[in-house]
């Protein structure tokens, strides 16, 4: 009779340690690989968006929305009100993957979403299905939109944030608004940049209203973004200071925090 030889402790150990050794080698690829994924939706969101802005402007003779402001109350023309129709269906695309935690009450960070407070958009100046949404289905995001796109009415006093009329680019054919951002990663559904706006320090701090909000690094050193066109593509960190976020915008170079030195350099 052939006795039967089964496996020694040793030899269970180097099966162990050979199946150990292998998930540590397949496990960074992994997790590239589903970075990747991440950073592939967040670019498809993006593509919708643009499309939803050409959508919209087309309708509107190539103008941009008014655009809300708690200084001037035009939350009727917020980019969340006049695109619901669009995406009402589909409340994921206000998320990037890699910045759908739900936000806490603490400084917003690269990887949490924005939320919107109930009671932000009263029911007299946006749509009952808005109001609803909200109210009783609280959504969140993590894009925002630049400010000065908007196409502001000529009698609003924007000097609530020392913006000019002189400064919205209002229209997607606007001469001079090459790779101006209209529609990016935020950490707010709003920015209103500034000559001032300088890097957060630490990243995630938003203690100003300006595109440092969109100065985050979810995609390996990089944001998404719909441009003045509707166009989309990628704008490093660094690049942020090189955009033209309004029309008379030119932004003081401030030194860079030390976590984004290591950071692609734009001349």
């Amino acid at each position: 009779m052939i006795k039967k030889r089964g496996f020694t402790l040793v030899e269970l150990l180097v099966v162990i340690a050979i199946i150990a050794l292998l998930l540590s080698m397949l496990m960074p690829a992994l997790n590239r690989a589903k970075k990747q994924a991440r950073t592939m939706v967040c670019q498809s969101n993006i593509k919708q968006w643009g499309l939803f802005f050409t959508l919209y402007t087309n309708d509107y003779n190539g103008s941009f929305q008014g655009e809300w402001d708690s200084g001037y109350g035009y939350q009727k023309q917020s980019w969340l009100v006049v695109l619901f129709d669009y995406y009402k269906n589909n409340p994921k695309i206000l998320l990037c993957p890699d910045g759908s935690k739900i936000p806490t009450t603490s400084v917003n960070k690269t990887n949490e979403a924005w939320g919107i407070w109930v009671g932000h958009f009263p029911a007299s100046v946006v749509p009952k299905p808005f109001y609803d949404f909200i109210t009783s289905k609280q959504r969140y995001g993590s894009y925002g939109i630049n400010w000065y796109v908007a196409n502001v009415p000529s009698n609003v006093n924007t000097d609530y944030y020392n913006a000019k009329q002189n400064d919205f680019w209002r229209r997607v054919d606007a001469k001079g608004g090459n790779r101006t951002p209209i529609f990016l990663d935020s950490m707010q559904w709003i920015l209103r940049p500034s000559k001032d706006d300088r890097a957060p320090n630490p990243e995630g701090f938003t203690a100003r209203g300006g595109w440092e909000r969109a100065c985050i690094d979810r995609h390996n050193g990089n944001v998404d973004a719909v441009f003045l066109d509707c166009s989309v593509g990628k704008i490093g960190l660094k690049e942020l200071w090189k955009m033209k976020w309004h029309r008379n915008y030119t932004p003081v170079k401030y030194p860079w925090p030390n976590w984004m030195k290591k950071f692609k350099d734009y001349n």
